[in-house]
């Protein structure tokens, strides 16, 4: 008999910025993160930026950052939201009209 498998699901965002904004739908511009999120990876295409996980919204409560050049993609790897916490995943876009592709893997 064989155990089941916990696959993972794919969650994935594309944004394009207005200004400095990056907002995600249905949250704006800060996405709570789910339960088991493993990695997080972001694409920035015609502009650059940085991606933020914060404790809480806002910009005092930053606890990683990370450049995003245009067209290179940076993973946030091991990601894990401690049980009873909150964790945020944020952006900063350098250029107006810069698309942003986020894929959240979670278990």
């Amino acid at each position: 008999m064989t155990s089941p498998v916990s696959m993972p699901e794919i969650i994935t965002y594309s944004i394009v910025s207005k200004g400095t904004l990056v907002a995600f739908p249905r949250f704006g511009p800060y996405l709570p993160l789910y339960t088991g999120v493993q990695t997080i990876s972001v694409t920035a295409r015609g502009g650059t930026g940085s991606v933020h996980l914060s404790t809480r919204p806002g910009y005092k409560a930053r606890y990683l950052t990370r450049k995003i050049e245009d067209g290179q993609t940076v993973v946030l790897p091991n990601v894990a939201r401690p049980e009873g916490e909150n964790r945020y995943l944020s952006f900063f876009s350098d250029t107006d009209g810069a698309d942003y592709s986020v894929m959240i893997i979670k278990y």
